[in-house]
């Protein structure tokens, strides 16, 4: 079976595919030096919970989750997101079987990193922002996988490019921060932009109460004081992966959004 593009979206946008492997729309035939028959999915994450793709969490907070770990949806209104991207990939890989595509599965964590393009849509970096513009007057008791955003698009073209991807999910994962690790890196680092940054953590109750009212925090719930383990190793040693420190993807990312805001590109 030949397909030119294969495109699907579960929900809030879990799956974004465009297959190569025929002919091209209007006839244009594709080249002949063109990338191997691999397709990254790519999960972007949009929510602070779980990881992406479909990725699952251990039981026992001391393991950390690999390749090997699959999520089972939810089916709960506030996990749409995470949802999403969970039967994304399931479906990928039922369109990869059912095809005989060679499929790769990229799955990156909790991304951050410079933006490109318009800034003031909603994301990952809203994180470090609302902490640079002294949005909230304490830190939730949460964490996060880090992973640079540019390395996660190295870690598609190795995925792509290597021939012991196809049939693969490779984890992309950096550090795991709190939240007050952000802020304090983001205070030690940029003391004339980040001087005011919070540092204190709000109680877990606090967070309770705000969330009956705020979806956005009803979402973190479930993340209060849990420390989520991620290994990225597999990565790492097939295809030569290699990420930069967490702590400079924090820098880089505050960094660029104090330039958009000068600038005066609203982030």
């Amino acid at each position: 079976m030949r397909v030119s593009h294969f495109r699907q979206q579960r929900e809030q946008g879990g799956l974004f595919l465009r297959v190569e492997t025929g002919e091209q729309p209007g006839g244009v035939q594709p080249r002949p030096e063109r990338l191997p028959q691999f397709v990254p999915l790519f999960g972007e994450d949009q929510g602070a919970l779980a990881a992406v793709g479909g990725m699952g969490l251990t039981g026992d907070p001391a393991t950390p989750a690999t390749e090997t770990t699959w999520t089972a949806p939810s089916g709960t209104p506030v996990r749409a997101c995470p949802d999403s991207k969970i039967l994304a990939e399931r479906d990928a890989w039922d369109l990869a079987a059912a095809t005989g595509l060679e499929l790769t599965a990229v799955l990156p964590t909790f991304m951050q990193g410079p933006t490109l393009g318009t800034a003031n849509r909603p994301g990952t970096v809203e994180v470090i922002r609302r902490l640079l513009a002294r949005e909230i007057p304490a830190v939730p008791n949460i964490g996060w996988n880090i992973v640079d955003v540019r390395d996660i698009a190295e870690l598609h073209i190795l995925a792509m490019t290597s021939p012991a991807a196809a049939g693969q999910r490779f984890l992309g994962s950096g550090t795991f921060l709190w939240y007050r690790d952000i802020a304090r890196i983001l205070r030690e680092k940029l003391p004339n932009e980040a001087a005011k940054v919070p540092v204190r953590t709000m109680p877990d109750l606090v967070v309770k109460l705000l969330a009956r009212r705020n979806p956005q925090l009803a979402l973190l719930l479930p993340e209060l004081g849990r420390t989520r383990l991620v290994d990225s190793g597999k990565a790492r040693t097939q295809l030569g992966w290699h990420p930069r420190p967490t702590e400079q993807t924090i820098i880089d990312t505050a960094t660029a959004l104090i330039a958009d805001s000068r600038t005066g590109r609203a982030a």
